[in-house]
């Protein structure tokens, strides 16, 4: 049964910027995630005002997200973001739905 991930990030301001993933770790995901079918697929999208950014990931399974979020080199990125997010007063709700 596949699992959908959202991850939605609000911001106070357009000043401040969402951070994105560095390219490396962007590469990684598709080649340890995407490419072996751990991750069917990934979208993002922006609210019309700007100030929120939706993330959505659909995992093959349950053992994929686990991996996925335990991932030692994605750890390093996540906490890079988590102290950002803090720090710029962002918002972050996530949710997850079977399918």
């Amino acid at each position: 049964m596949t699992l959908i991930v959202t991850t939605a990030l609000n911001r106070l301001t357009l000043e401040t910027g969402f951070q994105m993933l560095p390219t490396d770790a962007v590469q990684y995901i598709k080649t340890t995630y995407q490419d072996t079918g751990k991750i069917l697929s990934i979208s993002v999208e922006f609210s019309e005002d700007k100030l929120s950014r939706t993330s959505t990931v659909v995992f093959a399974d349950e053992a994929a997200r686990k991996l996925y979020f335990s991932d030692p080199i994605l750890k390093e990125v996540f906490d890079a973001q988590r102290v950002y997010n803090a720090a710029n007063g962002m918002v972050v709700e996530r949710s997850f739905e079977d399918a």
